[in-house]
């Protein structure tokens, strides 16, 4: 959905199953919400209601549609870049039982 020139998208499950960003064009800012991890979290948080199967998917969606951020800003901590949404794809581990990396 576009609102003026703002877009609001639903990259898919992931946090939580309704997992939505907001993406500023003309400033190539992407509000990812908690779906994106900032630079210094080591784990995924409180996955009560993630879906840890869906959440790879709805991100690797993001750097597709939003590799070309300058600036991405998590739900919680600094703001970074592009590279947030590769970290917390990194904080999976092994993709095959999806598990945090621990530190």
């Amino acid at each position: 959905m576009t609102i003026g020139s703002v877009e609001v998208f639903f990259p898919g499950a992931g946090h939580t199953q309704d997992n939505l960003v907001v993406w500023v064009p003309q400033h190539r800012t992407l509000f990812g919400g908690c779906i994106v991890k900032n630079a210094h979290d080591r784990t995924l948080g409180n996955t009560a209601d993630a879906d840890l199967r869906e959440w790879p998917a709805s991100l690797r969606r993001l750097q597709t549609r939003y590799g070309q951020a300058s600036l991405v800003v998590p739900g919680h901590g600094e703001p970074g870049g592009p590279e947030l949404l590769q970290h917390t794809l990194d904080l999976f581990g092994d993709t095959e039982t999806q598990k945090p990396i621990r530190p």
